[in-house]
């Protein structure tokens, strides 16, 4: 009788020891859990950052080409209006006529 005792015992401590671990691998995936959250919540993120940086870099490329087409724009107005006032200045009238065809041919 002593033996079965023995083994019964030793039956119970092995339940017991497998009852804790499976209760200390359930709360160490409940553990996990907001982590894995965060780790797909950070990615999404860097996702949307790494297409915003694209566009952004379009866009700046687009607002540099339109800086410079309006420069040139107010060249040629100014070199308009200068040879409508006096008459004489074809010169700047010719370089600004120049300087919109390179800029036309040039064009991304």
């Amino acid at each position: 009788m002593p033996t079965v005792n023995v083994i019964m015992s030793y039956v119970g401590y092995i339940t017991v020891i497998g009852g804790a671990a499976a209760y200390i691998a359930r709360l160490l995936g409940w553990l996990k859990k907001p982590e894995e959250r965060q780790n797909a919540a950070i990615s999404d993120l860097t996702a949307r950052v790494e297409k915003l940086e694209a566009k952004t870099s379009a866009d700046y490329i687009a607002i540099e080409d339109i800086k410079a087409a309006s420069q040139l724009q107010t060249a040629a107005l100014l070199a308009l209006s200068k040879h409508a006032l006096n008459g004489n200045d074809i010169d700047a009238l010719q370089d600004a006529t120049r300087n919109l065809e390179q800029y036309l041919i040039n064009r991304r």
